[in-house]
């Protein structure tokens, strides 16, 4: 799964997996939660029928078919986003023929549902899908409220508006026709009064907040860091990211590159005509239509961050406009060719043919993309193939699927903002101890785009292809999907240790915790490879700016410590209680070690000291008294055991035990 897909991701944290229950705070405020609740609606049902069907014996079962083989899991997400474009498809026939008549609305149908964007989103898992969904949803209903200002169609209208705002916050902007339509309103009925109207708006702006609310009520419990994603989100769209080429009007993008391409020229020239026919004519129908495409589109077209993906809930509208247009034509043709019911068709199949070639061409484009393996499935296949169980890979942001339970994965530190910041995370020099690398023109070829920025970045992929030898390329041929993939294997001599400069450059990256994030895993990496010195660095490196954070070292400690490397584990120990000396843990795993290396005296000191600080440790009574034994200590020997006997439960085997022993030890 390549694309983007956080809703999915988002619910699959819900089941809390190794953990009991489940939860619905999606920990995450960059998208609201709509599209995520949907989706652990659906994971549920699948799991549930599933359940009943005896495919899936518990929640465990469920979580390994999915790491074995996600396809299913997949392909029933996506299939909610394409529910949802057929439901738009349906939703503009409705809108279109109830204003304009059935030919007009069949015309707009027909060309959303051969739409090459709507096709190509539809296939996979996003929010913007339903959020066009439900905000023209929203728009019918403003449609109705429009011809009746009734309360059913006001409170319909707020609804959809919140599940539009619910699905992406843009969605909000669906207000802005809703205003409109209720200050256009046709004339109160009689004995209605414009109080009683005025209500009818509050209620239906009141039924969209508080649908956006039951649907995300985490923004108001977890507020902090709503504001937190929220601010990065705004600082997103207000300065670009990585790719976007720099210094080019995003509204003149979308009009000149991005609609041409999804719509075709002939039928964005008849979606002018439409817009054109409105505002000469004054046509309320038509004035009304173009208030949410004409808001949405200043709003991203101020942003600098830009996508295709964002002008979706606008082509329904464009789509609106380009019907009536066509529609209108087509009947001014037919005035001149009568009751001649040939060059009728004629003219209209004529019409379709121009408008629906370029849409058709890149769907038909599209669709034979996808016959082609995808340049990542074709490097994920290659690395399957040639590389051993157990190889340590380094990647990048490119979505080729590392399974966890074959290789070691580390993944670079990315971000689509200020990315010129990471370029310490580039310099191959980490990784030479690993089995490969994962190069792409996914990110090289857009740091290309601004070499002045990225000089810094690039200078490392410099380093990279003088020092390391490309084991493989894998470049797209025409019509296939993916980026340029390069395989590098690292140089034949790894340096023993890190260079100083290399730490010097994490010094220079603001954000802490993503050094100790980076830290941690290529310590873990390392200790994974057996390169013990490198991983103590990079553990130092980490502890430095997380003291507290001890976890790491522990466990490499005791995992050292139960293959009997009792000297290495000594030094992770020593680590970790540097960091924090308060561990009775480490300080009893350190007695341990030094008693089983022949530090008799500094076993006891440390194991004594762990137990001052927690007594209720089994491991420092019996190493304690195997050195005392060793002693021929029996009066301590007899006293360590009465201690650890106090701690044991009543009638326990190993009280039973310990007594018997005690009382051996205690005859004369």
């Amino acid at each position: 799964m390549y694309e983007e897909a956080y809703p999915f991701a988002v619910a699959w944290k819900f089941w809390r997996w190794g953990a009991p229950g489940i939860t619905l705070n999606p920990d995450f405020f960059h998208y609201p939660a709509l599209t995520c609740y949907l989706q652990f609606a659906l994971q549920a049902a699948h799991y549930g029928i599933g359940h009943l069907t005896g495919a899936y014996h518990d929640l465990a079962a469920f979580q390994k078919a999915y790491e074995q083989d996600p396809t299913l899991f997949i392909t029933l997400a996506r299939g909610l986003s394409a529910v949802f474009d057929i439901g738009t498809i349906l939703l503009l026939y409705a809108v279109v023929s109830r204003w304009f008549g059935s030919a007009a609305g069949l015309v707009a149908s027909l060309v959303l549902a051969l739409n090459p964007l709507f096709i190509t989103e539809a296939q996979i898992v996003n929010v913007d899908t339903p959020m066009t969904f439900f905000a023209l949803l929203a728009f019918y209903f403003i449609t109705r409220l429009d011809d009746a200002p009734e309360l059913r169609w006001y409170i319909l209208a707020g609804v959809a508006t919140g599940l539009a705002a619910g699905s992406k916050y843009n969605g909000v902007l669906m207000v802005a026709p809703l205003l409109l339509a209720h200050f256009w309103r046709k004339i109160p009925t009689e004995g209605e009064r414009g109080s009683n109207v005025t209500l009818r708006l509050l209620l239906a702006l009141g039924a969209s907040a508080v649908v956006f609310i039951i649907l995300n009520p985490y923004i108001l419990l977890h507020a902090s860091q709503f504001l937190i994603d929220f601010s990065y989100e705004q600082r997103h769209m207000a300065t670009g990211h990585l790719g976007v080429e720099p210094g080019r009007s995003s509204l003149l993008w979308y009009l000149t590159d991005a609609f041409p391409r999804y719509l075709g020229w002939p039928f964005l020239f008849a979606s002018v005509c439409g817009i054109l026919i409105g505002a000469v004519r004054k046509d309320r129908r038509l004035l009304l239509a173009m208030v949410f495409p004409v808001f949405y589109l200043c709003v991203i077209g101020s942003w600098e961050m830009r996508a295709e993906r964002y002008i979706l809930p606008v082509m329904p509208f464009l789509l609106l406009f380009g019907s009536v247009a066509l529609v209108e034509f087509w009947e001014t043709i037919s005035v001149f060719t009568g009751n001649r019911t040939l060059l009728r068709s004629g003219s209209l199949a004529a019409l379709l043919l121009i408008v629906l070639a370029w849409p058709v061409s890149s769907t038909l484009s599209y669709h034979r993309s996808l016959a082609l393996p995808d340049t990542r499935t074709q490097a994920r296949e290659w690395i399957m193939e040639s590389l051993p169980q157990s190889s340590a890979i380094v990647t990048g942001p490119f979505g080729i699927s590392i399974p966890k339970e074959r290789y070691t994965s580390l993944l670079i530190p990315f971000t689509p903002t200020g990315s010129e910041a990471l370029a310490p995370f580039y310099d191959p020099r980490w990784y030479e101890d690993m089995d490969l690398l994962i190069a792409s023109d996914y990110d090289y070829g857009r740091f290309l785009l601004e070499p002045e920025r990225y000089k810094e970045v690039l200078a490392q992929y410099a380093r990279l292809r003088s020092a390391w030898r490309m084991e493989k390329e894998f470049k797209p041929a025409e019509s296939q999907n993916g980026p340029t993939i390069w395989l590098y294997r690292p140089p034949p001599t790894p340096a023993g240790l890190f260079d100083a400069s290399l730490f010097h450059g994490l010094s220079t990256i603001a954000e802490t915790s993503l050094v100790v994030q980076f830290s941690e895993n290529l310590a873990s990496a390392l200790f994974a490879k057996g390169k013990l010195e490198k991983c103590g660095q990079m553990l130092d490196a980490s502890l430095a700016l997380a003291p507290k954070d001890t976890r790491l070292a522990n466990s490499f400690a005791w995992a050292l410590f139960k293959e009997s490397r009792y000297r290495e584990a000594l030094g992770f120990t020593k680590r970790s209680l540097a960091a924090s000396v308060d561990q009775a843990e480490m300080l009893a795993l350190t007695g341990s070690v030094l008693l089983r290396t022949g530090d008799d005296q500094g076993a006891e000191r440390e194991l004594l000291l762990a137990l001052a600080k927690n007594a209720r440790m089994e491991i420092p009574y019996l190493d304690l008294e195997l050195l005392y034994r060793k002693r021929n200590d029996r009066e301590n020997q007899i006293g360590i055991l009465r201690r650890y006997l106090a701690i044991l439960p009543a009638g326990s085997e190993n009280a039973r035990k310990t007594e018997s022993y005690l009382t051996q030890l205690e005859r004369p």
